[in-house]
């Protein structure tokens, strides 16, 4: 099943398209970083990145079950 999963989500075609959900993802990282170093805070960079990819791979994996447009797997 991971091999499946990691086949298909890494396909030529499905990476392109879902190019825009992996970048949200990234610039929601960026803004919380942001927002954090601009009030001083600690960032537990392992916690922030782990989340952020597990958004990612979620998204993109309800996006391709379920069949559905981008904006639609974005609105997770």
């Amino acid at each position: 099943m991971k091999r499946l999963c990691v086949t298909e989500l890494l396909d030529t075609w499905t990476f392109v398209v879902l190019r825009p959900i992996r970048l949200e993802e990234q610039l929601r990282l960026v803004a919380v970083l942001w927002d954090k170093t601009a009030m001083r805070e600690i960032i537990n960079m392992s916690e922030k990145l782990h989340k952020a990819s597990n958004n990612g791979i979620i998204s993109m994996v309800t996006w391709m079950r379920e069949g559905g447009s981008v904006n639609e797997a974005r609105s997770l």
